[in-house]
């Protein structure tokens, strides 16, 4: 049986190294996807070879095969979803950037997924526990020194590869590896005693064990209940320092395919109503929002002719959005719900502290300063159908722009030129949209070249190198 089960995983770990081999010569838009597929052929090797030790035990033999097969295998699907072919390429390497701007010491890759929605996923904790009892302590260290200290998997849905407007909710996702650092600044012990009080007035008196029991339940459901509120405000918080008014405008896109703005989702997230309003607010605390009028902030005193009417257009966005958020019927529901109306008021008093991590936590921060001095010029070049990726002072003086004014000025120029008509050509607006789509992917492609190349030293006229 033994002989058996190291064939079994001999050819197993055979299979995963020739796959991962394959997939580790596709071309990718970052150097991530084949670290980690080198990092796959080097387990699998060491695996094959304690399968063929006479040191291998019996607790091994039956552990690897299992190993490869749900823990192994399972992760080659990351490396293939992130090569160029699957990806918006030019848009990866500076969400990379921002990922590991955000979390030090971090790596990410980007990749598709089938399911819609954006998802985050650690890739190295777990395969370096699992793999502690497999391999002898020595070799086990010296394949995890090639990975970094934490590698992620950030994945977006397939079909969207080329909606790089949508895109802005890497942001989101990118803060949830944040969860446990803001978690362990709380004082759990005393946030469960108040929340076990709040709950105790509710929970009618019967039966000590029974109302024990019930008691326990709805206070670790509360807990889970609030824990998610606050991981999502602050995943939307760092969305929007890091890149302003279209996180806003991303976040709304996505929920308006929800089935519902009011309810708690049965993972536990909360209304994208809630969401809603809490970053609109967070953008009216960024000086990005007017919080009286519900304007956007950050214009030029003198706006080209050829844009000023893209203002009025998202002004009046904003005004609607305001209103959506003015409805409480997703506070209604929360405060109809048990142990949701608790949970939700136990968070309501930690958003003040959840707000200031965030703020912490991100170093690069958009501001309606750089909005004001770049964002203008961009929408121009859009009206003028070009790519959105530097600003023009001169035909020999100009210099790329940032990540997050590129993406505001598509978003911008989305809501303000091609908003959808009742009546207009269903097909002249969804060509006009994915035009915007791909002028926006190569003015980030341009935008990084023209980065690269201001870094390169130059010659001076006596044939000296200077720095750019």
């Amino acid at each position: 049986m033994n002989d058996d089960l190291r064939s079994s995983a001999f050819l197993k770990a055979e299979q995963i190294f020739e796959h991962s081999a394959r997939l580790k010569i596709l071309p990718f838009p970052s150097l991530n996807p084949t670290l980690f597929a080198t990092f796959i052929c080097d387990v699998c090797e060491k695996l094959k070879s304690r399968m063929s030790s006479p040191d291998g035990g019996d607790r091994e033999t039956t552990l690897i095969p299992i190993f490869l097969v749900d823990q192994i295998a399972p992760t080659l699907r990351f490396i293939e979803g992130a090569s160029s072919e699957n990806t918006p390429a030019s848009l990866v390497v500076p969400v990379e950037r921002i990922g590991e701007a955000v979390l030090p010491g971090s790596k990410f890759m980007v990749c598709r997924q089938w399911r819609y929605n954006y998802s985050v996923r650690e890739l190295r904790r777990r395969l370096e526990e699992d793999l502690k009892g497999l391999l002898p302590e020595a070799e086990h260290n010296a394949l995890f020194k090639a990975l970094p200290e934490r590698l992620f998997a950030i994945s977006f849905p397939s079909f969207e590869r080329d909606n790089a407007l949508l895109h802005v909710n890497f942001a989101h996702e990118i803060a949830h590896p944040l969860e446990r650092a803001y978690l362990t600044q709380e004082d759990q012990t005393r946030i469960l005693q108040d929340l076990r009080k709040e709950v105790e007035k509710v929970i009618a008196e019967k039966d000590r064990v029974r109302r024990a029991r019930e008691i326990g339940a709805n206070v670790g459901h509360g807990a889970r209940m609030r824990q998610a509120a606050l991981m999502e405000v602050l995943s939307d918080t760092i969305s929007a320092h890091v890149f302003g008014p279209s996180a806003l405008f991303a976040l709304h896109e996505v929920a308006t395919l929800s089935r519902s703005m009011d309810k708690i989702s049965a993972d536990l997230h909360p209304p994208w109503r809630f969401r809603l309003r809490h970053i609109l607010k967070v953008l009216e605390e960024l000086d990005f929002v007017d919080p009286r009028t519900f304007q956007l902030r950050g214009w030029p005193k003198e706006i080209p002719a050829s844009i000023s009417h893209v203002r009025g257009k998202v002004d009046g966005w904003l005004h609607n959005l305001h209103q959506i958020t003015e409805i409480t019927t997703d506070i209604d529901e929360i405060e109809r719900s048990f142990p949701g109306k608790q949970a939700y008021d136990s968070a309501d008093r930690a958003l003040p502290a959840v707000q200031k991590f965030a703020a912490e936590s991100v170093t690069q921060r958009y501001t309606p300063t750089l909005f004001s001095e770049e964002v203008p010029g961009l929408l121009e070049r859009l009206h003028a159908s070009l790519p959105p990726n530097r600003i023009e002072y001169t035909l020999t003086n100009n210099r790329a722009v940032r990540l997050a004014s590129i993406l505001a000025s598509a978003w911008l120029f989305k809501l303000g030129e091609l908003a959808p008509v009742f009546g207009q050509d269903r097909h002249a607006y969804v060509q006009r949209v994915q035009t915007l789509n791909r002028l926006v992917l190569k003015a980030i492609q341009l935008s990084e070249i023209q980065t690269e190349y201001a870094k390169r030293p130059r010659k001076q006229d006596n044939g000296t190198p200077k720095q750019a």
